[in-house]
């Protein structure tokens, strides 16, 4: 017997270019007791041989869209919420904007065997 399998994945937490790849794996087995020697035997009535290979794709641990730069907007009483201004002249207001994190253009599918 033999068995082929193979799968087209995507994910949105890669960049474009990396976001699709192609899983596949090949399976072989031989029912053994089906051969001619070993069909008189009463106590094996089943017996099946089988080998597999394969590979599939792991995305755990990838933030989602973690190639997408974000930044974060402080004001003193904590983070901007959408009704406060992003920038303004008022001192009480005085705001700080920092990249929130780094950002990954590299980052694709981990294979697993």
């Amino acid at each position: 017997m033999l068995e082929l399998n193979g799968r087209y994945d995507g994910s949105s937490r890669f960049i474009s270019g990396s976001r699709w790849k192609a899983f596949g794996g090949i399976s072989c087995g031989w029912r053994i007791s089906q051969e001619s020697y070993l069909k008189k035997n009463e106590w094996l009535d089943d017996l099946k041989l089988r080998v597999s290979w394969g590979t599939m794709g792991n995305q755990s641990g990838i933030n989602l869209y973690d190639y997408a730069q974000l930044i974060t907007v402080v004001t003193p009483g904590g983070i901007v919420n959408s009704g406060n201004p992003v920038f303004g002249t008022d001192a009480t207001l005085a705001q700080t904007a920092f990249q929130s994190r780094m950002v990954s253009l590299s980052r694709t599918w981990e294979v697993v065997e």
